[in-house]
This record gives C-alpha cells, structure tokens and sequence, in this order.
C-alpha cells in the first residue's frame, strides 16, 4: 500500500474593544492511497477529502484568564466513507506567562483539530498548553 498526504490549513484572529477575540481555522485534507494484491497485480485506488473548520469565541475575563467556546465542523469524502460530525468544545485557559498559557475544557465531540491524526476519539475532557504570538 502506497498513501500520499497533503494537508492545508489557515487561521485568523480578529480581537474587539469588548474583551472578545473571534477565531477561525480551516483545514483541507487530501489523501490519495493505492492498494495492491499480494501479487502486485490489481491496484485499487482509494481517496479521502476532509474539510475542517472550527469558530471559535474567546471572552477575557481578565488579562491572564480567558473562556472559549469552539464550534467545530468536519466533512470527509472519499472511496468508502462519508461522514460528517460536528459540535461543541469549551475550555477555561490561564496564562501563565506571556505568550504561554495552559487550558482545561470538554469536547462534546470526536472531532480534534489534528488532521493528520483521525484515528482517535478526542471526546471528553482535555489539558492544553498553547503558545500564543
């Protein structure tokens, strides 16, 4: 089996005067993988298309403490899947210094914001640290 990868992804972050940042990240996914017989003789070509896109709302509530809310929307396309999964992620986060901060929240979803890694289920509660610039 022979399996090619390209992934895209952009992120932008707009912050008001009113203590509220919105965020949006969008990922595109395009997998291509070929499969052969243990003889080599038939190649069976399989393809994926993901699209992922995740809103997020951060609300300062102090200058080191931060409550977000994420809405976070999958699409995947391809040979033998369609599947399509959205939902709810909140988090709590505190810096700790300047441009570091740890976070702790729940994600009502499968969904993680990591495209290469979609075998794991991302459902329930996490811990974060996330460098900021």
């Amino acid at each position: 089996m022979r399996s090619t990868s390209d992934v895209w992804a952009a992120e932008g972050a707009i912050d008001t005067p009113w203590n509220i940042q919105f965020v949006e990240k969008f990922a595109y996914k395009d997998e291509d993988t070929v499969s052969f017989d243990p003889l080599g003789i038939v190649r069976t070509p399989e393809d994926l298309e993901a699209i992922l896109l995740v809103n997020r709302l951060n609300y300062h509530l102090t200058k080191k403490l931060d409550a977000s809310c994420e809405y976070r929307f999958l699409r995947q396309e391809g040979t033998d899947i369609d599947h399509f999964e959205d939902g709810l992620l909140f988090e709590a986060s505190y810096a700790i210094i300047n441009n570091i901060a740890i976070g702790a929240g729940f994600n009502f979803t499968s969904l993680d914001d990591d495209m290469l890694n979609t075998d794991k289920d991302a459902k329930g509660f996490f811990v974060r640290l996330q460098g900021r610039y």
